[in-house]
């Protein structure tokens, strides 16, 4: 539904209106660059760009990344004087080991108020995965999660939807975000296109009775369904784009997301 330049600055605008309301500051100043909000608009700037780029990256790759956009932003600071208008994003001050602390320090401040349960160590994959999962569900972009057994895919779904309670949720932190409700379809080499549509639809009909909350479509083990003869992942684009409400003569936005876990 959103190509990644849009889905950037989508996450970016969700991430200064979080930032506002958490550091008591304007949502207009940060998604302005503000001098006021310099601080704000820095972390909303690196935390997009994770989001959209870096988390989709193998780690050797993570660090060809960062080192290319320091080299760019490097470049900037000594451009021709023709061509220094941008200059003022010095207060940037972009760095390697800069950029991965910001990173690994927001990603802490988002799932530091979740309950883990005892026994369950927050290691950097469940830490990513939260945030990753949680930031998606709030801007309704599908995700696909994907890594090797053990890497706590499964384990970050549920958490989210143990401590994701709308009001109920156990901190005013957690209370900030929507309640999440999960309808979940096993895939297998004998998947259809029926049986994800059916989940799909399950979960629709939740959504028109509960509106404030954030219904979850979560197809674990994604890459069995790639197996079956009937090819039913070609389900996906059609479910995951726009849908048109049959009680209404206008389009609204799909409220689902599908997180692949496996």
């Amino acid at each position: 539904p959103y190509p990644p330049l849009p889905r950037c600055l989508k996450v970016y605008a969700w991430l200064a209106h979080h930032l506002a309301k958490e550091e008591g500051c304007r949502a207009v100043d940060i998604l302005q660059g503000s001098r006021t909000a310099r601080k704000q608009v820095r972390t909303a700037l690196v935390m997009g760009l994770c989001y959209c780029y870096y988390a989709r990256l193998a780690h050797a790759a993570r660090e060809r990344y960062v080192c290319a956009i320091v080299r760019a932003w490097n470049q900037l600071q000594y451009a021709p004087a023709a061509r220094r208008a941008v200059q003022s994003c010095a207060w940037l001050e972009l760095n390697e080991r800069g950029i991965a602390d910001l990173i690994y320090e927001v990603q802490l401040g988002f799932v530091r108020h979740m309950a883990l349960g005892e026994g369950i160590a927050l290691n950097t994959a469940l830490l990513e995965n939260l945030f990753m999962i949680l930031v998606s569900i709030c801007n309704c972009i599908p995700i696909f999660v994907v890594g090797k057994p053990g890497s706590s895919k499964s384990l970050a779904m549920t958490l989210v939807q143990e401590n994701l309670n709308g009001e109920a949720s156990e901190n005013a932190f957690l209370r900030s975000f929507p309640a999440v409700e999960i309808f979940s379809y096993q895939c297998s080499p004998l998947s259809t296109s029926t049986g994800i549509e059916q989940t799909f639809g399950a979960a629709l009909r939740y959504k028109r009775q509960a509106p404030g909350v954030s219904v979850v479509v979560l197809l674990d083990e994604v890459g069995l369904a790639e197996q079956s003869p009937h090819m039913p992942l070609k389900v996906l684009h059609k479910e995951v784009s726009t849908t048109r409400n049959p009680q209404a003569p206008h389009e609204i936005p799909d409220p689902r997301l599908n997180v692949q876990a496996g």
